[in-house]
């Protein structure tokens, strides 16, 4: 009787304790969302939604698999706000730091000036034209002298004031360019994943082709990609794709072309020699075929892609016309499987 009372009251005692704990979980939670630093309003909006998410599902949590992904998601969150922060605040303190050095600019220029150049410029010639009728060889000279310090002085604020409109000319440039560069990546870039798009990987390959550089293609096919578009949200799975290609980044030269050849598809182009390049194609097979965590209206969404790769090499000199068919005979194959 005694051990079945003692058992009772531990099991009492367990419940409190889980009670207690799902309680701090959720002020946690609710913390989390209530002291967040406001940044940008839409993005703090958008984190306090997730993060209620997570509390309503804490609350029908009731398995260990349930509070894992609620502890992987709350962590995922608090991991995408700052990383979101974090580039909110870069992006503040160039914008900042650029008005501040234009402000300094404009301010030394104008104080520079001081008068309006066309009222000196017409007072020292008056100076002039009446000190010509003047007879005192020392006065002529006196007014000369100051009348050439005047002019003198005046020609450089205006050149300083020309500089600064020159400066604010090239600023604007470099601002268009940036704006330019964008638009133009933009272009080439697969909004899913991030990669280029097949028109610039082909244009690229074009390019080595064309100058007979000896390089390695190797085609990554995702061999789970229907059933993850089949079973998950479109949003998961694009963010699955960023991941890999993120990843894939980190494996590859910084001079190495990413792009996107099909919708299971990716390719990379190696300037490396074969055997190398097979040796990294392997390595990224193993590495890339993994799960990847994707964060979907405040939970966290996990998914495996498979991946297998294969390479196609082209020597220096070597025929583009039969470089191609060997990288569509390739292709073909792997869709196939």
């Amino acid at each position: 009787m005694i051990s079945i009372r003692q058992s009772v009251n531990d099991l009492e005692r367990l419940a409190e304790l889980q009670k207690s704990t799902l309680s701090c979980y959720q002020l946690a939670i609710r913390a989390a969302a209530d002291y967040a630093v406001e940044l940008d309003s839409t993005q703090a909006i958008e984190y306090r939604q997730h993060l209620l998410a997570l509390q309503r599902a804490l609350d029908k949590a009731s398995r260990t698999e349930d509070f894992e992904a609620v502890e992987s998601s709350f962590r995922g969150e608090l991991r995408d706000y700052r990383d979101r922060s974090n580039h909110w605040l870069e992006k503040a303190r160039g914008d900042l730091q650029a008005a501040t050095d234009a402000m300094q600019t404009l301010a030394r220029t104008v104080a520079a000036s001081g008068t309006d150049h066309a009222k000196v410029l017409k007072t020292d010639l008056e100076k002039l034209v009446t000190i010509s009728d003047s007879r005192d060889l020392s006065e002529i000279r006196t007014v000369i002298r100051d009348t050439a310090h005047s002019i003198s002085e005046s020609y450089q604020s205006m050149q300083r004031e020309t500089q600064l409109v020159v400066a604010q000319l090239h600023d604007e440039l470099r601002s268009l360019h940036r704006e330019i560069d964008s638009e133009r990546k933009a272009l080439f870039t697969d909004q899913a994943s991030g990669a280029w798009t097949r028109e610039k990987l082909t244009f690229r390959m074009g390019e080595l082709l064309h100058r007979g550089d000896g390089f390695c293609v190797v085609v990554l096919w995702i061999a789970n990609m229907k059933r993850l578009r089949a079973s998950g949200s479109a949003f998961a799975v694009d963010g699955a794709l960023q991941a890999m290609v993120k990843r894939l980044r980190e494996l590859v030269s910084t001079d190495a072309s990413i792009g996107r050849w099909g919708e299971e598809e990716f390719a990379v182009i190696l300037e490396l020699v074969p055997s190398t390049a097979l040796a990294l194609s392997a390595e990224m097979a193993q590495t890339l075929s993994t799960r990847y965590s994707v964060q979907e209206n405040g939970v966290s969404q996990n998914l495996t892609l498979r991946i297998a790769t294969a390479l196609v090499d082209c020597a220096p000199g070597g025929d583009p016309g039969k470089f191609r068919e060997k990288l569509q005979s390739l292709s073909t194959a792997m869709q196939g499987n």
